[in-house]
């Protein structure tokens, strides 16, 4: 998702824990800058695929999800 503060994106970030402990389990947290706020992501998998299952993981549960390239 995409914030307007970082503390949003961190609130963000403890919902969706809360919210899908099984699929985030273990996750940490990435939140990328950009001109108008925050995104946050989940990053650090070697390849897309493995960034593409947890995003359909993701879906299945009910949340948004896309699959976006590392800066």
């Amino acid at each position: 998702g995409a914030f307007s503060r970082r503390e949003l994106a961190e609130a963000g970030w403890k919902a969706m824990q809360a919210r899908h402990p099984a699929v985030l389990s273990g996750l940490s947290p990435v939140y990328a800058q950009f001109e108008g706020g925050y995104r946050l992501q989940v990053g650090g998998f070697p390849a897309r695929g493995g960034a593409a299952s947890l995003c359909a993981r993701i879906q299945d549960a009910g949340q948004p999800c896309f699959v976006a390239a590392a800066n």
